[in-house]
Formats: structure tokens, C-alpha cells, sequence
């Protein structure tokens, strides 16, 4: 798996932190899409959840973390 880190070029929300994990093949992803599924991320989820319902567009320039 690789993680990204997005730096807001221009963005509503300039101090807002992203990241984005890339997956070299559906396994892994479908093991943490599991434990999704079965509740054992669900604090982490719902902190996640609220910024990604604004419907606001921006640009952003990822490095690799």
C-alpha cells in the first residue's frame, strides 16, 4: 500500500488533511474493507465521513508518504 499526503493548492478549505491510500492489488483493500464492514472502524469512519459529504471542488499537488 502506498499513502499519499494532498497539499491544497486552491481549495474552500486550505488547512483541511487528506490522504489517500493506493493498493497494489485488491487484497489488502479487502481486508481493511472487511473490517469496515464489520464495524471495527466505525469511530474512525464517522470523523471521516462529515468532511467528505461537501460538495466542494479543489486542487491539490500529492507527495508520498
Amino acid at each position: 500500500m502506498l499513502s499519499y499526503i494532498p497539499e491544497s493548492i486552491a481549495s474552500a478549505d486550505m488547512a483541511a488533511f487528506l490522504c489517500i491510500d493506493v493498493f497494489a492489488n485488491p487484497v489488502p483493500w479487502a481486508q481493511i474493507r472487511s473490517k469496515m464492514k464489520d464495524g471495527a472502524l466505525d469511530s474512525l469512519e464517522s470523523q471521516l465521513n462529515e468532511p467528505a459529504k461537501h460538495e466542494e471542488a479543489g486542487l491539490y499537488e500529492a507527495s508520498q508518504s
